[in-house]
């Protein structure tokens, strides 16, 4: 007995130090990884991976409160340069975890994926190993900016509800479905409303130049003098009004690629058939030439008509989202 007593004090020293040492170290991990956290490095934080090894083996998707966490932290991203519209995290027990984001902001769309995860709570200190901006896809502007609709006027600036529903359309197409989509706020229309078209093809021009790789180019209006039962119809319980696609020709003036137009419309109006037959009141090809020649990817949009409220136009634009995006897969 005594010689292990006395053994046991013998090594004591050694075992605190050691003790000491670990505990120590384990302190400065802490602090180190805590510091590390509120940087922007922009990896796992540490609290994280000491509590999915000490509790789930390691298994991070294991961990409730970190998946918690991210839905919480995503949520809450939302600075005055880009928002997370959407993520994804997956997780194999053989390999990191990885990221998938859709980020929007004033450069456009961007995804982003990396297997350095995440930390959502700024998009900025995420270490990501793919950054690739989405191409702009769809181009809008409203030759006639002024229209409105049953519940609602222009502004004194001229911009009616019109512009507003452009604007649903690109952020649906954007949110919803990662197409990159910009709309001009442009006014055409006043104080001369006979110079819309020549104000909007400047616009157009202007467009086309900045995104030269749009594969969409829409001028969206507002149709008139047609009855509210012709142009509406309820899908899924909400009232939608219709879409009809309009297509220029060379009637009156130069415009010897119009029949490309009309392919172009033809095949989006046939994917819009296939996503609510009833969407789309007709393709219609008119004499004028509404700025067409300038692209081959031209269509004049016509969304309901004068009596249809904010809220029907909007909703037949989220349809016609769906279909645009079909159409450009």
């Amino acid at each position: 007995m005594t010689a292990f007593r006395s053994f046991y004090r013998r090594h004591d020293r050694h075992r605190m130090i050691l003790i000491l040492f670990v505990f120590g170290f384990f302190l400065l991990g802490v602090v180190l990884g805590y510091g590390y956290d509120r940087s922007d490095g922009g990896s796992l934080p540490f609290f994280t991976i000491l509590r999915s090894l000490l509790f789930y083996n390691g298994d991070l998707a294991a961990d409730p409160a970190y998946i918690n966490n991210l839905a919480k932290l995503s949520e809450e991203e939302n600075d005055d340069e880009q928002r997370l519209n959407a993520w994804e995290v997956t997780y194999d027990p053989d390999a990191a975890p990885v990221f998938y984001g859709e980020f929007g902001g004033d450069a456009g769309v961007v995804s982003a994926m990396g297997s350095a995860l995440t930390r959502v709570s700024k998009t900025k200190s995420v270490a990501l190993d793919e950054l690739t901006p989405k191409e702009t896809k769809v181009l809008i502007y409203c030759t006639h900016t002024a229209e409105s609709f049953a519940d609602g006027k222009a502004d004194s600036e001229g911009r009616g509800q019109i512009l507003g529903v452009a604007h649903h359309l690109a952020d649906v197409l954007g949110e919803e479905y990662g197409i990159g989509a910009v709309v001009s706020d442009t006014v055409h229309d006043s104080p001369d409303w006979y110079k819309s078209y020549a104000n909007s093809k400047k616009t157009c021009e202007a467009m086309l130049a900045q995104y030269p790789e749009a594969s969409l180019i829409i001028d969206l209006h507002r149709d008139s003098g047609l009855k509210k039962a012709d142009t509406t119809i309820t899908a899924e319980g909400k009232n939608a009004a219709t879409l009809l696609l309009i297509v220029g020709s060379n009637a009156r003036l130069d415009h010897p690629n119009w029949e490309k137009n009309w392919q172009t419309a033809r095949a989006l109006g046939a994917v819009m058939d296939e996503v609510e037959p009833r969407l789309l009141r007709g393709i219609r090809v008119q004499k004028g030439r509404y700025n067409q020649h300038l692209s081959e990817k031209c269509v004049l949009l016509e969304v309901g008509t004068e009596l249809n409220t904010l809220a029907e136009a909007e909703y037949g634009v989220e349809l016609g989202a769906k279909a645009i995006a079909a159409y450009l897969r």
